[in-house]
């Protein structure tokens, strides 16, 4: 959606001299709720973190929130389970 469109723009970083890359990999998925239009799926992921000089591989679990805009669905929100 725009309102998320917005939200990723905003989360931009400066370049700067070091790496670090996240590389997020869906595990499962279930379709929690679902209307003509909005649906909330629930995911499980595995995540590796990398940056120059060291890798971690975590897992987390969490919640898509989705709009449907014209014919398409769109992201409106992801929400990570603390």
């Amino acid at each position: 959606t725009e309102k998320m469109a917005k939200w990723v723009k905003n989360q931009e970083v400066a370049e700067g001299n070091s790496y670090q890359g996240i590389t997020t990999r869906v595990l499962a998925s279930r379709v929690e709720k679902i209307s003509a239009e909005q649906a909330t799926v629930t995911i499980d992921v595995q995540q590796e973190e990398k940056n120059k000089s060291d890798s971690r591989i975590t897992q987390r679990s969490g919640r898509v929130e989705l709009a449907k805009v014209g014919e398409e669905w769109k992201v409106a929100g992801l929400y990570w389970d603390k």
